[in-house]
This record gives structure tokens, sequence and C-alpha cells, in this order.
């Protein structure tokens, strides 16, 4: 498949002429990650990544390195392979907890400025959600979480927020069309819980929508 075609429907088409293949790679490999298409422990080849996507080793080997310092992957030898970092329960358990406290304090601080504007930022990828098919999922629950997250003041749990989901484990708690209707639906319930004014019910949703 080459690497135009393997890449999300979802994704601006402006920003993406203006990307270079290096940067293509490196989206597109980091979301194979995230949905599990490249597990942990999976080894990464040079040649043959090159040959999935479509493209020559060389811009492979740069996404690669750009992946390994996000943590994501490791180098196994000195030929330029690698393979997917793996973690244990335990580990994988201790980031979910840390993301969670985290987020909560995130979106407890941006409820104030949760105007109607940001309403409507949000209500429209969430309706993007409801259509979309499982492999478009990711990468739209994380814009809605992401520009959830903007409208807090508080800079450093932000980035701190947005590095644990970028580079924790990756794992698929979406795996059937249901759970993508249910995102949506806690997605809606939060919404409507900013739309009364009512801070401790959007909370409350937000710290059991995180939880599964």
């Amino acid at each position: 498949m080459s690497l135009m075609k393997n890449l999300s429907t979802n994704q601006d088409n402006s920003l993406i002429s203006k990307e270079s293949i290096e940067e293509k790679l490196y989206h597109v490999i980091r979301r194979d990650i995230q949905n599990g298409d490249l597990s942990q422990g999976t080894t990464l080849v040079q040649g043959l990544l090159a040959e999935k996507y479509g493209v020559s080793r060389i811009p492979v080997r740069s996404a690669l390195q750009l992946i390994e310092k996000d943590g994501l992957i490791h180098k196994i030898n000195n030929k330029g392979s690698y393979v997917v970092t793996e973690y244990n329960p335990e580990e994988i358990s201790e980031m979910i907890e840390l993301s969670r406290i985290i987020e909560l304090k995130i979106v407890a601080d941006s409820f104030a400025s949760l105007n109607n504007f940001a309403i409507k930022q949000l209500s429209s990828l969430n309706r993007k959600i409801l259509n979309c098919s499982i492999n478009d999922f990711n990468g739209l629950n994380y814009d809605f979480h992401l520009t959830l997250f903007s409208y807090s003041e508080k800079k450093i749990f932000r980035r701190f927020a947005v590095e644990l989901r970028d580079n924790r484990p990756m794992y698929m708690s979406v795996k059937n069309y249901a759970d993508v209707q249910k995102a949506y639906e806690e997605h809606e319930s939060m919404l409507e819980a900013v739309k009364d004014n009512n801070m401790d019910k959007f909370v409350k949703l937000y710290e059991e929508h995180i939880r599964w």
C-alpha cells in the first residue's frame, strides 16, 4: 500500500501537502502502533516497512529515529531494526492512572472557558465520531480530547497529558462500532453538562468516560 493511501482519511489535506515524506511516515507508523497494527514486541525492519508503505528506506530510517525518541520503539541491533516497546501490566496501570489524575485537573480547569464556540467545536468533532470508521476513531477521539484540553490554562498539565496520550503503551479499548457509539454518547452527555453549567456532573462524566 502506498504511503498516501495509507494516511487516515480524517487528516487535513492542506496540512498533508506541506509535510515531508519523513513526517508522513512518522505519523502513519505511530498510528499503526496506536491502533495495534504494529503491536508491542513487533520487530520493525526498514526494508519491509519501506515496501509496506511504498517508499525508500531513507525516510523510513528518519521516521523510526523520531519514533525512537518518543520511546515507542527501541533499536535491537546495528542493522537498523527496531522493536515496538513492551510494557508490563503494572507500568500500563500506572500510566493510565497518571493520565486520569492529570486530565481531571485539566478538564475541571477548562470548564469555565467552555463557551458556545467551544461547544460548537466539540460537537462538530463528536458528529464526525458518530459517523466514523473504527480505524478513524482514534484520531478523532484524540482531537476531541485535545480540543477540550486547549481551553485549560494549565499549560504544564496539558503538555504532560498530551505526552502521556502520545507515548504511553497503545491499546485499543474501542474494538467495534458499539464502542464508537458509546464514546459518542458519553461525549454528548459531557457536552450537555457544559450547556447546563453543571461542572460537578461534567467532571464525574469525564472520569467515568476515561476509565474504559
